[in-house]
């Protein structure tokens, strides 16, 4: 299991991962960086490439089986109708299977502001392959609690 410490930085300009990290690290930075998305800012152009063609999300009150594009486009229209909404990740816990061809990336949540000033916790399981040589992301579940930690 990587340490956040590992982690290199993440933001719009992170660059992709170069096959040198450990796929433990590279799990959690891609996850990281798939993140970027809930508060509306940019993403890394080459995050595309990491995205499986088939991406489905069950996320909390959105629609089902939404593909990358749509819950995109979902949690941009949250960050606009909330500018209050500021998701923070707590914890990443990345499980990766024996044969280093699948894996299940755990991040906790903590979000403030959906709705205003009410703090909720999510626990989001991102589901990764490899395929090619790179970690496709090929599906999210994210499931909104009560604050967890009062």
């Amino acid at each position: 299991m990587a340490h956040s410490m590992d982690i290199p930085e993440t933001n719009a300009f992170s660059p992709a991962p170069n096959g040198k990290m450990p796929p433990a690290v590279e799990l959690e930075y891609l996850s990281r960086i798939v993140f970027l998305v809930v508060p509306a800012s940019q993403t890394p152009p080459w995050l595309e490439d990491h995205i499986a063609d088939c991406f489905k999300s069950d996320v909390d009150n959105f629609p089902a089986s939404a593909t990358w594009e749509q819950m995109v486009d979902m949690f941009r229209k949250v960050n606009k109708a909330d500018p209050h909404y500021d998701p923070q990740i707590l914890n990443v816990l990345v499980d990766l299977n024996e044969h280093g061809a699948h894996a299940e990336v755990f991040v906790l949540i903590q979000a403030c502001g959906r709705p205003q000033y009410i703090i909720r916790h999510t626990i989001v399981r991102l589901r990764w392959r490899r395929r090619n040589g790179k970690w496709q992301l090929y599906h999210v579940l994210a499931i909104r609690a009560p604050n967890l930690f009062p």
